[in-house]
């Protein structure tokens, strides 16, 4: 997700192209899945689960970067980090 870009240069490029994650699954999960579906959005609640990682359980909107907080999904800030995680 960090390096979104290396797939799009090398796809130009015509070169083989391998992105290994080094980091936690658990934390690359949790970070994918609260970028992509923003599930404090959708609930009125301050406690919510991920709907795509239920595994993870209840989240509660403190345990949230601050920036995430605020975003609504139509932002630059949140474009950006979407077509990242999606490359």
């Amino acid at each position: 997700m960090f390096l979104g870009w290396c797939n799009e240069i090398a796809q130009e490029f015509g070169v083989f192209h391998l992105i290994f994650i080094a980091g936690g699954g658990f934390g690359f999960a949790w970070y994918y899945s609260f970028w992509i579906n923003l599930p404090h959005r959708h609930t009125d609640p301050d406690e919510f689960v991920l709907p795509d990682f239920p595994e993870a359980s209840t989240f509660h909107v403190t345990q949230m970067e601050k920036v995430l907080r605020v975003v609504d999904g139509s932002e630059s800030t949140t474009v950006s980090r979407r077509e990242e995680l999606f490359s």
